[in-house]
C-alpha cells in the first residue's frame, strides 16, 4: 500500500469456512505496518475457502475466495522402549519427547 496512513488505521480479518460442516470463523489478522500476520490451526486434514477483509472507516475490501489445502502428518514413535513405572507414594516423570516426534512441528500432548 502507498498510502500509509490508510494502511495503519487498518482492520483485517480472515474468514475460514469448513466445507464439511459450513462453520466459518473469524480470525483476527495482525498489522505489523509492512506486513499482515495471522494464524489457522486446522483440526483435520481437509480443503478450506480463505477470504480475508480489510477496512478502514467507509474503505472495505475482500480478496477471492482461495481454497487451500491443508495436511497434517500423524506423529510417529522414534523408540519404542517399554515404560515400567514402580509407584511409591512418588511423581514419576517421563519425557516422553524421546519416544514420538511430529513432523509438522505440533505440540504433542500426552
Amino acid at each position: 500500500m502507498t498510502n500509509k496512513k490508510l494502511y495503519e488505521s487498518m482492520t483485517e480479518e480472515l474468514t475460514v469456512t469448513d466445507i464439511t460442516t459450513r462453520e466459518s470463523q473469524k480470525i483476527a489478522i495482525g498489522n505489523a505496518k509492512t506486513v499482515l500476520r495471522t494464524s489457522f490451526e486446522n483440526r483435520n486434514p481437509k480443503k478450506y475457502p480463505f477470504e480475508a477483509t480489510v477496512q478502514s472507516g467507509l474503505y472495505q475490501r475482500k480478496t477471492l475466495i482461495y481454497e487451500v489445502e491443508l495436511e497434517n502428518v500423524l506423529p510417529s514413535v522414534m523408540e519404542e522402549e517399554e515404560i515400567n513405572l514402580l509407584i511409591r507414594n512418588t511423581t514419576q516423570k517421563i519425557g516422553l519427547n524421546r519416544y514420538f516426534k511430529d513432523e509438522d512441528g505440533d505440540r504433542l500432548v500426552y
